[in-house]
């Protein structure tokens, strides 16, 4: 895909004998040694370039940040556009204008279709003073350019500079080589030019302020488009000379600049020569970010920087340990691995953090930018196996919210959006509980999710549009409300987590209330066509019906055919309404197959895995006694000829802040959560030989898969701490348990293996034990 160029300062730290040695290039390991006996730099497998390409063009729409995991301000290189940039792009893309016109400190949710917010930017030019992003920007290669988690650099061909660039949780720290002709100058951009929608001109203008210290050394400002970003950026140099701008006007010799039509600063040093730069970020003050930056990068020595949070990636990456496998899978394996530790970010400072609810300064922890619709498949399971006492932090987080904003919500960038359907907080609060994190106010968030379930909306926030017609239809009449059939369908489902937590709770008659509420999905189901659609108030059912429309207004970002699978709650009440699992497995195999000629990475009316409403339904033939096609249908997806692959666009669709990429870290080890809600994964096809899951609890879960191959892809055989093992899912218990899950892999199915009655995943309703 691109050229590896050796980090010149970094290596030597990075290669001292304390230091885990090996790399991406390292030769696959042989089989003496173990997933548990491997020193790994893990984050040098992580390739952030995977997925960067534009959205709408290609798929991803991520950035290569560099940040720690879930650090408040992640740090990118920003590439130019033609015209302004659109909110719903990411920083960077990798096929457009090669041009850089800064590092940006991004609060952009990767992968998304939001915006981002509170940013800045950093630019080295040198020659003549350019301060515009369209003047001041310089041609790069990518041959030349070096991403990972935490270091980036790269070639500004135009100006003769070379870029290097790390960064703390919410500090950023970049060092600037000069070796062109000309006077050396270090641009900051407030970041409050506008922006697109849909190529029509939107006014995103917001104040901005810089104002300069120079015997300080130091730029602070802020940026308040949408909410409002603070900064202090301080040089290990003295300026020979400076001043701001404003739009097109540049002040020689001004130290203070505010407007809103693009607001920076700018400092010149001699020719030649390295300058440091250190910009700590905030969203309580400037001198918080200058606190922010004292704390987390006391001093000017880069490579200890970068080392610090490269070791913080090894720790975080290193919880899933595989071995076996090509150095493509181990690539995408652990970039898919990083997407997915990205967000929700830390949204505190050091014990206190600015509620974008309130605008008020609170003591605690929080983390914000949850993309609830997408995220509670796979993304916030994986966090609550993997990081189980941050999972408690981010629940408190979304609870505060409601107590300051009156509302939990479902996409909070950084306050309340209303995008999208559903109350899926319900499912991030109920599988953390299942699931046994204890580290949040199990009775808050019943309150919090019981509002939502139950209260119509005010002028601030709706939760669930067409509650009232819900309450009174048990659904949704598709000819008064929008998207009436999958709102219908995800309530149904929400109330199934509210009755998880109610009966946590000992709230029986709630438990009864809400569990009797959540098969409401059932009236949404016509027998005659064998699809969920819409329904109006008479109990008709809407005309014409297209089953392959997108969206057709009755669904949400989707089809008929995408959408009659969502009732994970219940899936064997879904087999009981088509009449038969014979006709269950022949619908799901028809929306597979007519699915095939077309890029399942790209839109289609069948099965789409560019967006979320079906990630589970490869999985749905297990609880129909034909396991075999789960591992099938899975393995095509997986396949990294076909949708995952090492290369910028090796991601299906916008990654949506980790969804994609969870989806892929679950279904390379072999199991998935079909229901969060329910502590039980399904089990599928695992492509690792060997994998390690290293718990916070101290143990290990290990997966073996024998004569696991491209071709090898059906199970034949399972043991667990070699006993037979004949059932398709595993409970979320026994994987905290620890011990050994090992599969025997071969070409063709095993039709008996996991099929008997007793063997099959159930209903969380049917809940199969421990």
């Amino acid at each position: 895909m691109r050229t590896i160029y050796a980090l010149p300062v970094l290596s030597l730290i990075f290669l001292l004998p304390s230091c885990e040695k090996t790399g991406p290039s390292r030769e696959p390991e042989t089989k003496a040694q173990t997933v548990e006996t491997l020193a790994v730099d893990y984050a040098d497998y992580v390739d952030p370039l995977i997925g960067t390409t534009a959205m709408f063009t290609y798929p991803g729409n991520t950035f290569p940040a560099v940040c720690p995991p879930f650090g408040m301000t992640q740090w990118s290189a920003e590439t130019a556009r033609t015209g302004e940039l659109p909110y719903y792009y990411s920083p960077y893309s990798y096929y457009e204008d090669p041009v850089i016109e800064g590092f940006v400190g991004s609060h952009f949710p990767s992968g998304s279709c939001m915006s981002d917010y509170g940013s800045v930017s950093v630019m080295a030019i040198s020659g003549s003073l350019k301060v515009s992003p369209g003047e001041r920007g310089s041609h790069f290669r990518h041959s030349a350019e070096i991403a990972r988690p935490y270091y980036y650099a790269v070639n500004l061909d135009d100006s003769g500079i070379r870029a290097e660039m790390t960064a703390s949780g919410r500090c950023g720290f970049f060092r600037f080589n000069f070796t062109g002709p000309g006077d050396s100058y270090v641009i900051i951009d407030a970041k409050t030019r506008g922006s697109l929608v849909k190529n029509r001109p939107q006014d995103t203008r917001a104040a901005g302020w810089v104002k300069i210290d120079p015997a300080g050394q130091e730029i602070s400002g802020f940026n308040a488009f949408r909410f409002t970003g603070f900064f202090t950026a301080r040089f290990d140099r003295p300026f020979l000379s400076f001043g701001t701008w404003s739009g097109e006007l540049v002040r020689q010799g001004n130290i203070e600049e505010k407007g809103g039509n693009g607001v920076g600063a700018f400092v010149r040093f001699d020719p030649g020569g390295t300058v440091k730069v250190k910009v700590g970020t905030s969203f309580i003050s400037t001198d918080q970010a200058r606190k922010n930056l004292e704390l987390e990068i006391p001093d000017w020595d880069f490579d200890a920087a970068a080392l610090a949070t490269k070791e913080s990636w090894n720790r975080a990456l290193g919880k899933i340990r595989i071995n076996g496998e090509s150095e493509s899978r181990r690539t995408i394996f652990y970039t898919a691995l990083y997407h997915s530790l990205l967000l929700p970010r830390i949204f505190s400072e050091h014990g206190l953090y600015r509620s974008a609810f309130d605008n008020r300064v609170h003591q605690g922890t929080s983390y914000n930018d949850f993309s609830l619709w997408d995220t509670f498949r796979a993304e916030h399971p994986l966090l609550v196996l993997l990081e189980p006492a941050r999972t408690g932090e981010m629940v408190s987080a979304l609870l505060a919210m409601y107590e300051q904003g009156g509302w939990m919500p479902k996409w909070p960038n950084p306050f309340y959006t209303s995008v999208m359907s559903g109350t899926h907080a319900d499912a991030v609060v109920a599988d953390a509980w299942l699931k046994g994190v204890r580290n949040f106010d199990p009775e808050l968030a019943y309150r919090a999710m019981y509002k939502d379930a139950m209260t119509p909306g005010d002028s601030v926030y709706e939760a669930r549009g067409g509650l009232e017609l819900y309450k009174r239809y048990g659904y949704l009449p598709a000819d008064s409300i929008w998207e009436g059939t999958s709102r219908n369908l995800e309530f149904s489902y929400d109330d199934f987590c509210l009755a998880q937590i109610a009966g946590a709770l000992g709230k029986e008659e709630d438990r009864r209330f809400f569990l009797g509420r959540s098969q409401n999905y059932k009236n949404s189901y016509d027998r005659e066509s064998g699809f969920m659609r819409g329904k109006n108030a008479d109990g008709s059912w809407i005309e014409p019906f297209r089953t392959t429309e997108d969206g057709d207004r009755y669904y949400t970002e989707g089809t008929a055919w995408q959408y009659t699978w969502f009732v994970p709650h219940d899936v064997r009440g879904l087999i009981d309404l088509m009449g038969r699992e014979e006709r269950f497995t022949a619908k799901l195999d028809s929306f597979f197959t007519n699915a095939l000629p077309r890029n399942l990475a790209q839109w289609n009316p069948y099965y789409h895995h560019g967006n979320e409403p079906a990630h589970h339904a490869a999985y749905l033939f297990a609880y129909a006694g034909q396991p075999w096609k789960t591992h099938a249908w899975v393995r095509k997806i997986l396949s990294p000829d076909y949708l995952y692959s090492a290369k910028p666009g090796g991601l299906p669709e916008n990654d949506d802040c980790g969804q994609m990429s969870a989806w892929y870290v679950f279904s390379a080890l072999g199991f998935y959560p079909v229901c969060p809600g329910e502590p039980v994964y399904v089990l599928g096809s695992p492509v690792f030989p060997e994998a390690a899951l290293h718990l916070d609890n101290g143990s290990v879960f290990r997966t073996e898969a024998r004569n696991v191959s491209e071709q090898n892809i059906y199970i034949q055989a399972a043991e667990l701490d070699s006993e037979p093992y004949e059932k398709c899912w595993i409970s979320h218990s026994r994987l905290l348990s620890g011990g050994t899950l090992t599969f025997t892999m071969g070409p063709e199915p095993n039709r008996a293996w996991a099929s008997a009655q007793d063997s099959r995943s159930l209903s969380a309703s049917q809940p199969p034990g421990p």
